[in-house]
């Protein structure tokens, strides 16, 4: 019984092997994971990060000397990490991933792409020797924590999105292509005319238009040179007007008719002032002075006209037309 029951124990025996070895191999695994979640922990402590994908074949090849190097990190005191570009793309737009694979040293916060050979040894001589001080860091400008580099990676991100919408119209709801590339067009164009709006509306909160005035009438806006025009009136239609002793001959046709033109320009002159001056709330003060002045101007003219009436009836009576 002893020999049929060897076999049982030897296949029972290698099927524990077989069962435990990729269990072995994953608790010897010390690489770590990094996505869009957990990114920020690289921003603490010395890390080694491996951006790859895949389908390279360079990182294929690379992959067992990672692994290698992974598991000096716990002597060397540094954290080896890899990002699968294909599954983190905001990741790889934030770090401007353009070749595979890319390897970053990271040290609180500074990184530096590393560009040497890649083989376990030199990673660990990288790191013991500290070779990484003789390569200048990553601009702030350009870092991974900085705004810029943040709406690229928003980009990316944004990307996949349209591209995952785009198979799920083709692929799901059957859509042909220029119907997924018309949804598309009216979507930007919609949401261009959105963010345009909302521009105006932060624009015109931040810097308000200022309001027009009204236009002044062309008038004098100041009553004293508006009663100065009226006298000036006044005066030439008095000397024009008759004196005694002249002629019927010498009196002029219209005399009448620009006597009444002049009244009706001094009252509808001081309507228009005292009605443009009365809409201003803002110059309360300055419209009492200047309905002062409008008031003297006023009477001044009266007396001026009152003064040119008498002596042309006068001079009228004189030569015997009244």
């Amino acid at each position: 019984m002893a020999p049929s029951g060897s076999p049982a124990v030897t296949l029972a025996v290698l099927v524990l092997l077989l069962w435990g070895a990729p269990w072995t191999h994953g608790r010897r695994s010390n690489v770590r994971v990094i996505t869009d979640e957990n990114w920020r922990e690289l921003l603490e402590g010395d890390w080694m990060i491996e951006f790859y994908a895949p389908w390279c074949p360079a990182c294929q090849n690379l992959q067992p000397e990672w692994e290698s190097f992974a598991e000096w990190g716990e002597d060397l005191e540094v954290n080896v990490a890899k990002v699968d570009v294909t599954e983190q793309p905001g990741l790889s737009g934030r770090f401007i991933i353009t070749a595979l694979p890319t390897i970053y040293h990271c040290k609180d916060g500074e990184f530096r792409r590393y560009q040497g050979p890649r083989t376990k040894k030199d990673f660990i001589n990288f790191i013991s020797d500290k070779e990484w001080k003789s390569i200048e860091p990553v601009s702030s400008w350009f870092g991974p924590g900085s705004v810029l580099m943040s709406s690229m990676s928003a980009l990316f991100q944004l990307s996949m999105w349209i591209r995952a919408c785009h198979n799920y119209f083709i692929e799901d709801l059957g859509l042909p292509v220029w119907g997924s590339y018309t949804v598309f067009a009216l979507a930007t164009l919609f949401s261009g005319l959105l963010l345009g709006l909302c521009m105006i509306f932060v624009a015109d909160c931040l810097c308000p238009s200022k309001r027009r005035r009204p236009q002044p009438y062309p008038y004098p806006s100041s009553v004293s040179s508006l009663s100065w025009e009226w006298k000036m009136l006044c005066i030439s239609l008095k000397s024009s007007g008759p004196r005694v002793g002249d002629s019927a001959e010498r009196i002029p046709q219209n005399f009448y008719a620009r006597k009444w033109q002049v009244l009706r320009g001094l009252c509808w002159n001081a309507w228009t002032a005292y009605k443009y001056q009365g809409e201003c709330l803002a110059e309360w003060f300055s419209t009492l002075a200047l309905s002062h002045k409008l008031l003297q101007g006023l009477f001044s003219g009266i007396c001026t006209f009152k003064s040119f009436s008498d002596a042309s009836g006068a001079g009228m009576r004189a030569t015997g037309l009244t």
